[in-house]
C-alpha cells in the first residue's frame, strides 16, 4: 500500500528566494557575446536550479534574436532547458525549429515508397543487450551516443548499465565531466561548494541518473571533455584524453564511452570530418565499436534523421521498445540500394557506426501516467498534488537526501494546472522543493520513496 505524506509549507527566508527579474540586456548580435552574456545571466539561475526562471530569461533572447544562426542556437538552449523540466515534447519541437531555422527549411522529404517498402521487409531488428553482449567478445571499446534534448537516450543508458558492467566493462566515460572527476558528481557545472563541480548536462536528471547508476554499479568515471578554449580540434583532444586517462597505460582496458551525437562516428564524414571515435581508433589501434541514438524527432520535415519516417513511423507495426538496425554493408541490400538512406557511410561506403539504436515513436505519457512509458520502468512513483498553489506555472523537485538540495535533481516536472504531479525515482529518501516561475522557493519538505512509491499532498500556505 502507497504511503500518503502530507506536508506543510516551510516558510521560506528570504536568502531562499530568488531574484523575480526576468529583464533582458540587449541581445547580442555575435556569438561569442551571447556565450558570455547568457553565462552570466541565464546559466546562475539553473546552477541554484531555478530552471523556469532560466527558461524565461533565454526565451527573453530568443524572441528578440534577428540573426537566424543566433536564433538556431536559442532554440537548441530551449530545448535542453525543457527537456530537464520534464517537458520532453516541447524539448523536440524547439529542437526541430532549430534544425529547421524558424522553418525557412526546404520542402518536407521525399521518399521512394516502393523502395522504402522492400527495405522494411528485409530489416531485422535486434536487441540492444544482445548487440552490446556479441560486441564485447571482440572489442574493447563500447562507444554509444545520446542527444542532449532527448532524456530518453539516457534513460536508455541507465538500462544498458548492468549488462555493461557484467561484461567486465569498467570504466564509464561521460561527455560532460570536468576533469579531474570531482568526489561528489552529484553537483552541476556551478555550484556554492567549492570543487563540487561535476558537469554542465547534469543539470538534466537523467544525466545526473546515469552517472549516480554507474558509481553504484563500480564503474571509474572518466572526463575526456575538451576543457581547452574550444575550436575545430575538439575530436581529437577528447580522444586523446581518453587516450591520455586510460588506454595509454591499459591498452586491454574495457571502456563505455557516452557521448553527444557524431562522436562516436568512427569513419570520416563529409560534415564533421574525423570525429573523435576515429582519432582514438588511431591512438590505440583498437576499432571501437559505435552506436547511434536516434529518436523520434517530431520534425515534419525530417531534417534529423531521413530513415525515422519511412522505416519506424510508416512501418505496419511501429516498435514499441528501443531496438538496433545494424549497418554493416550487404545485410540489407534494399537498404544499401537507398540513396540517402539515413545511414551515414565514409567515402568508401563504409558505415560511420555499426548500428543505429532506433527509439519508438514518441508518446508523451504512458496509460494512467503523467510521464512516459520509458521512464516508468527503472523507477518508482512519488505522485501527488500541490494544493493552495498560486495562478503560475510551478516546478516540483526532488533531490536524493544524502546529497542535498545543491545536487542534481532525481526528477522534476511542472505541475499540472490542477496541481497533480508524478515524479519517477528509485526507492529511498529524498527532500522536496516547489518553485514558481519567478524563482521563489514555496514549499521544502521531505518524502519516502518505497517499492509500491509514496504520495504527497504539499500545501502552500499564503504568507503572512
Amino acid at each position: 500500500m502507497i504511503a500518503t505524506l502530507a506536508l506543510a509549507a516551510l516558510l521560506v527566508p528570504a536568502a531562499h528566494a530568488a531574484s523575480t527579474t526576468t529583464a533582458v540586456n540587449d541581445v547580442p548580435s555575435d556569438m561569442k557575446t551571447l556565450y558570455r552574456q547568457m553565462g552570466k545571466e541565464v546559466d546562475p539561475r539553473l546552477y541554484e536550479g531555478d530552471y523556469l526562471g532560466a527558461m524565461a530569461l533565454a526565451r527573453g533572447y530568443l524572441e528578440r534574436q534577428k540573426d537566424a544562426d543566433l536564433a538556431g542556437f536559442l532554440l537548441d538552449v530551449e530545448s535542453s532547458m525543457l527537456a530537464c523540466t520534464g517537458d520532453y515534447e516541447g524539448a523536440l519541437v524547439f529542437m526541430a525549429r532549430s534544425n529547421n531555422l524558424y522553418g525557412r527549411s526546404e520542402p518536407p522529404r521525399r521518399y521512394d515508397e516502393a523502395a522504402w517498402a522492400a527495405a522494411r521487409k528485409q530489416v531485422q531488428w535486434r536487441e540492444p543487450a544482445q548487440v552490446l553482449r556479441e560486441a564485447a567478445k571482440t572489442h574493447n571499446i563500447l562507444m554509444i551516443s545520446e542527444a542532449h534534448h532527448v532524456p530518453e537516450t539516457r534513460a536508455l543508458g541507465r538500462e544498458l548499465l548492468p549488462v555493461l558492467r557484467a561484461l567486465g566493462y569498467e570504466y564509464f566515460a561521460m561527455e560532460t565531466l570536468k576533469y579531474p572527476v570531482p568526489e561528489r558528481i552529484d553537483r552541476v557545472a556551478s555550484s556554492t561548494a567549492p570543487g563540487t563541480a561535476a558537469g554542465y548536462y547534469f543539470m538534466e536528471p537523467q544525466s545526473a541518473g546515469l552517472a549516480r547508476d554507474a558509481l553504484k554499479l563500480g564503474f571509474k568515471l572518466v572526463a575526456y571533455e575538451d576543457e581547452t578554449t574550444g575550436g575545430g580540434d575538439r575530436e581529437q583532444i577528447q580522444a586523446q584524453n581518453l587516450y591520455d586517462r586510460v588506454l595509454k597505460n591499459k591498452p586491454d582496458a574495457k571502456v563505455v564511452v557516452w557521448a553527444g551525437y557524431g562522436h562516436v562516428y568512427k569513419r570520416t564524414s563529409k560534415s564533421m570530418g574525423k570525429a573523435m571515435a576515429g582519432w582514438l581508433w588511431d591512438l590505440t589501434g583498437r576499432e571501437p565499436f559505435s552506436l547511434f541514438q536516434i529518436a523520434d524527432a517530431l520534425d515534419p520535415h525530417f531534417t534529423d534523421s531521413p530513415l525515422y519516417k519511412p522505416l519506424v513511423l510508416d512501418a505496419p507495426a511501429r516498435p514499441r521498445k528501443a531496438l538496433v538496425l545494424m549497418t554493416r554493408p550487404g545485410l540489407f541490400p534494399a537498404l544499401d540500394k537507398i540513396p540517402d538512406s539515413g545511414v551515414s557511410r565514409d567515402a568508401k561506403g563504409l558505415p560511420l557506426v555499426d548500428g543505429y539504436i532506433i527509439h519508438p515513436p514518441f508518446a508523451g505519457r504512458a496509460p494512467g501516467h503523467l510521464r512516459p512509458a520509458w521512464l516508468l520502468g527503472l523507477s518508482r512513483p512519488l505522485t501527488g498534488s500541490v494544493a493552495g498553489a498560486p495562478n503560475k506555472s510551478l516546478l516540483v523537485q526532488a533531490f536524493p537526501a544524502a546529497e542535498g538540495y545543491l545536487a542534481s535533481p532525481a526528477d522534476q516536472m511542472v505541475v499540472e494546472p490542477d496541481g497533480r504531479f508524478e515524479l519517477r525515482l528509485p526507492e529511498g529518501p529524498y527532500l522536496l522543493r516547489v518553485r514558481d516561475d519567478k524563482g521563489a522557493i514555496l514549499l521544502e519538505g521531505k518524502a519516502a520513496v518505497g517499492k509500491a512509491g509514496a504520495t504527497a499532498v504539499l500545501t502552500i500556505v499564503p504568507a503572512q
